[in-house]
């Protein structure tokens, strides 16, 4: 509930809520932020969020097409 913005990376999704942010998919080196190394298949808290930066998500820029 209350999802604001949802991130995906190549084996993984986080979602930012009202309530915090939450993670799932795979976890070999940690990148779900919830102190594990454990693949989750449902999202879990994210324990770092209050010590992380903010940075502002930019939307990605247009694919480039070569020409020939």
């Amino acid at each position: 509930t209350g999802t604001a913005t949802i991130t995906a990376g190549w084996a993984h999704t986080c979602a930012a809520t009202t309530s915090g942010t939450r993670c799932w998919g795979a976890n070999p080196t940690g990148q779900l932020g919830d102190t594990t190394y454990s693949n989750r298949t449902s999202p879990v808290p994210v324990a770092a969020t209050a010590a992380a930066p903010e940075m502002p998500l930019e939307p990605l820029p247009e694919p480039q097409v070569a020409n020939g």
